[in-house]
C-alpha cells in the first residue's frame, strides 16, 4: 500500500493514520476520517495475493464503510503487470480493492 497527498492538498498540518487489518480482505482505514483534500490524494493496493484470476473486470478502489459496503468507486487505474490498482481519493476513510 502507498499513499501520497501532495503539497498544498491541505491547508494545514494534519497526523494521518493507516490501518491495514489483516484479514482476507484489502482494505485500509484512514484517519482522520473523513478528512478532504483541495486536490487529490492517490492510494495504490496490490491485488498480488487475491485470486482474481476468475475476473477479467478491472480492479478499482472502493470507498467502503468499515463493514466493507461499497458506498462509490473512486477514479482508477488497473496496473496488471504489477498487480496494483491506483486511486485518486477526495477524502480519507475506509477503501478497498473491487472487480
Amino acid at each position: 500500500m502507498k499513499a501520497s497527498v501532495p503539497a498544498g492538498a491541505l491547508d494545514s498540518a494534519v497526523s494521518i493514520t493507516a490501518v491495514t487489518p489483516s484479514d482476507t480482505v484489502n482494505h485500509i482505514h484512514f484517519e482522520p476520517q473523513g478528512l478532504t483534500f483541495l486536490q487529490p490524494a492517490s492510494l495504490t493496493m496490490s491485488y498480488a495475493n487475491c485470486n482474481t484470476m476468475l475476473s477479467s473486470d478491472p480492479r478499482r478502489i472502493a470507498y467502503t464503510t468499515e463493514a466493507l459496503q461499497i458506498l462509490e468507486y473512486v477514479p482508477s487505474v488497473d496496473d496488471v503487470t504489477t498487480q496494483a490498482v491506483t486511486g485518486q481519493l477526495q477524502h480519507f476513510s475506509d477503501y478497498a480493492i473491487a472487480w
